[in-house]
C-alpha cells in the first residue's frame, strides 16, 4: 500500500495483523516385508537389482499417493489411529474460510465450475490447476452442436481454457469422497515441509523375512489466502 504524504505529516506505517497457522510435520512410514526364501530365488534368477528398483519405486509412489490423498480429500483408507493428518485437507471442508472457498451445488453446471475457479485469488499470476476425476472431466467436456446431433467431447486443454486454469489434473483419488466434484488450487501456495526422510532395509531372522521401510517427517498447509476452492454436491 502507498500513502500520500506531505512535509507536515508523519508517515503512516503499514500494519498487517496476522495470526499464526499451525504447521506440524510428523513421521509416517510404509513397511513392506518379503520372505527371505523369495529373495534368494530372485537373487539366483539374477533379478535382485530389478527387484530393489521396483520395491523402492513402489514405496515412493504409495507415499506420494497418500500425500496427495491427504491434501485433496483426507486420509480415509488407513485405520483411524494410523491416518496421515499432518496435511491441511481441501476437499473435506464444509464451509469457506480465509484459505478455501467452498461451493455446494445439487447438480453443478459448467458455470458453477467456472465460478469455483474464479473464486481462487491469484494476485501473483501463479499457475492455477483444477483437480477432478475422469468421469467429471467427461461430463464437462461433453457437448452437442445442435439438437439431434452427435455427442462430441472437447479436449482437456479446451476444458481447461473454459474453466480458466492452466492445467487439469485427473485422478481417481477424488472418488474417495463422493461429494467432491472439483478441487482448485495454486500449487505454489500450498506449502510442504519435510524435516527428515529415512530409508532402511533390515532382516527379521526369527521370521526369515526382509523388511523394507521408508519413513518421512513431513506435513503441509495452505499458505495463500483464498488460494484454494472446492466444488461439492449436496
Amino acid at each position: 500500500f502507498f500513502f500520500f504524504n506531505t512535509n507536515e505529516n508523519e508517515k503512516r506505517i503499514h500494519s498487517l495483523p496476522v495470526n499464526g497457522k499451525q504447521f506440524s510435520p510428523t513421521f509416517f512410514f510404509l513397511l513392506q516385508h518379503m520372505a527371505a526364501e523369495d529373495l534368494y530365488n530372485i537373487e539366483q534368477a539374477g533379478q535382485q537389482s530389478y527387484f530393489q528398483k521396483w520395491i523402492n519405486e513402489e514405496l515412493d509412489q504409495m507415499i506420494a499417493n497418500t500425500i496427495v490423498m491427504a491434501i485433496l480429500v483426507g486420509d480415509t483408507t488407513n485405520a483411524v489411529g494410523d491416518r496421515v493428518t499432518t496435511f491441511e485437507t481441501i476437499g473435506n471442508k464444509a464451509v469457506s474460510d480465509l484459505f478455501t472457498t467452498v461451493s455446494v451445488k445439487a447438480t453443478p453446471a459448467l458455470s458453477d465450475y467456472r465460478s469455483a475457479v474464479d473464486s481462487v485469488k491469484n494476485p501473483n499470476g501463479l499457475k492455477k490447476i483444477a483437480v477432478m476425476t475422469q468421469d467429471t472431466l467427461t461430463d464437462i467436456a461433453e457437448f452437442i452442436y445442435s439438437a439431434g446431433g452427435s455427442t462430441s467431447y472437447r479436449s482437456k486443454e479446451e476444458v481447461a481454457g473454459q474453466l480458466g486454469v492452466e492445467e487439469i489434473f485427473v485422478t481417481d483419488i477424488l472418488d474417495l469422497n463422493s461429494t467432491v466434484k472439483m478441487v482448485v488450487m495454486i500449487p505454489d501456495e500450498y506449502w510442504v515441509r519435510e524435516k527428515k526422510a529415512l530409508e532402511v532395509a533390515y532382516p527379521t531372522y526369527e521370521k526369515n523375512v526382509m523388511n523394507f521401510m521408508k519413513e518421512r517427517n513431513i506435513g503441509g498447509a495452505i499458505h495463500g489466502m483464498f488460494s484454494t476452492a472446492v466444488l461439492k454436491t449436496a
